[in-house]
């Protein structure tokens, strides 16, 4: 599969905005809007990227940078388009993701997934990244994580 990796735009905020009238994506990521976009195109550390396949828009992902307090790059959010959920898509896109040589500064990743998330946890589980701790920070979540 031939899929291109690419930094998320505000263009990209009209497609990937229609996704949350979907219930997998909205009851999984809550919603996004114009404050969410700014912080996302604005943050130093942090990195949202759209995958595409053939100009069509397949995922969107979020991704903490490693920084010298922490040596890991983390996921924050990860979704697929709802037209091409369980198609094996999801699997191929985060492999893509984590050996990419946009993401060579570490060989540490993680995934910030909500303990309400079962749908997330599963695929996390099932592509072989491991529970690592269970943390408040006002939403309970599993911190998962992998290595290339």
């Amino acid at each position: 599969m031939e899929i291109n990796i690419k930094d998320f735009t505000e263009h990209d905020f009209l497609e990937y905005d229609k996704w949350f009238k979907h219930e997998s994506i909205s009851s999984a990521l809550e919603y996004i809007d114009q404050e969410w976009l700014d912080s996302v195109l604005n943050q130093k550390d942090f990195k949202q990227i759209c995958i595409f396949k053939d100009n069509i828009l397949l995922a969107v992902c979020g991704i903490y940078l490693p920084q010298p307090e922490y040596n890991y790059y983390a996921i924050s959010d990860f979704s697929i388009n709802p037209d091409y959920q369980h198609k094996g898509y999801g699997s191929k896109i985060l492999n893509k993701i984590i050996n990419s040589n946009s993401f060579n500064e570490s060989d540490c990743w993680k995934a910030l997934v909500s303990i309400r998330n079962v749908n997330a946890i599963n695929f996390f589980k099932k592509n072989g990244w491991n529970f690592e701790c269970n943390q408040d920070n006002g939403y309970s979540k599993y911190y998962y994580f992998k290595t290339k």
